[in-house]
């Protein structure tokens, strides 16, 4: 299964996906950190800082990483992750996603949401049976 890549706001990122595709390979070699891992490659080393806290991205399996390292080195083992078949062509994204809210509904009187006045506002009409 592919994993996923993403570059939003000039960072990229990878999947947990991605990198466990990437394991598997000769050519890279996975050492844990405390926030994450540092992946070794032919071209240098890139830290994999976990992102927490945020909406899942499109196709996203598993945790999320940031990829810190010299734009050259991520560059090309993009590219190579991709043509080895490890992960998808990376989806550009102008933002973050965001949660869409959900209408309230549930705050009480105190609450200025329209679904909450239009419940708790009188009417004439009778709820009953």
């Amino acid at each position: 299964m592919k994993g996923s890549s993403y570059w939003i706001r000039g960072r990229h990122y990878v999947d947990s996906q991605a990198l466990a595709n990437l394991s598997a390979t000769s050519t890279h070699t996975i050492v844990p950190l405390g926030d994450g891992w540092r992946l070794l490659t032919p071209r240098g080393a890139i830290h994999c800082a976990r992102m927490a806290g945020r909406e899942p991205l499109p196709h996203q399996q598993g945790a999320l990483y940031e990829l810190r390292a010299p734009a050259t080195v991520v560059a090309h083992c993009e590219h190579a992750w991709r043509e080895g078949g490890h992960c998808r062509s990376a989806q550009t994204l102008e933002s973050w996603p965001v949660k869409p809210k959900k209408p309230c509904g549930g705050c009480g009187d105190a609450c200025s949401c329209a679904p909450c006045q239009m419940r708790d506002r009188p009417h004439s009409h009778s709820h009953s049976l």
